[in-house]
């Protein structure tokens, strides 16, 4: 039985960093459509919480248009980097699911 529990755990750790991947890729390859189409912005520069810096999340909320605000938000993700960016993408499958399931996301 022990040998099963490590199993399950290898096969855990596997899933979390297919889905870990697939999320990073997702968000770097939908930037466009992502900059277009998602217009809640601060709710899910808020879910990233400390990720963002205070700088970053100040840029967003001054933006004026959701555009803007995302690619603000672009670009506090490509500096907090891959952790950042699979943190946004279980963010954006929470609040804009078909959405993400739409761009053949999660």
């Amino acid at each position: 039985m022990a040998g099963h529990g490590a199993y399950s755990a290898s096969k855990m750790d596997m899933e979390y960093h297919s889905d870990y991947h697939s999320g990073v890729e997702f968000v770097d390859n939908n930037k466009a459509e992502l900059i277009q189409r998602v217009t809640l912005v601060e709710p899910l520069a808020e879910a990233l919480g400390p990720m963002i810096p205070d700088e970053a999340y100040s840029k967003i909320r001054a933006a004026r248009t959701s555009q803007e605000k995302m690619r603000e938000l672009y670009d506090a993700l490509h500096e907090g980097g891959p952790e950042t960016k699979a943190a946004f993408y279980r963010a954006l499958c929470k609040q804009n699911k078909h959405l993400v399931e739409h761009l053949g996301g999660h």
